[in-house]
């Protein structure tokens, strides 16, 4: 997410993305999003690399999300 996101700004619906205990019993789904000043290592590629690894050693799925431009 970029560093100025506001989840206020979302609709209800997309909200419900950025909840993370909600989204998993509603979708079934573990969400996760970072913002490049949090990433805790040097660029945000190289947090998505070390999150990728998971305790087994095998790769969970990440997908980017990039927001429509709007003119």
């Amino acid at each position: 997410m970029a560093d100025n996101f506001d989840m206020a700004e979302c609709d209800e619906q997309t909200q419900l993305l950025f909840d993370h205990l909600r989204v998993q019993q509603v979708l079934g789904a573990s969400i996760f999003s970072v913002r490049p000043s949090t990433a805790l290592l040097n660029s945000v590629d190289e947090f998505i690399t070390h999150w990728q690894i998971k305790r087994d050693q095998s790769r969970r799925g990440i997908v980017e999300v990039v927001p429509e431009a709007t003119s």
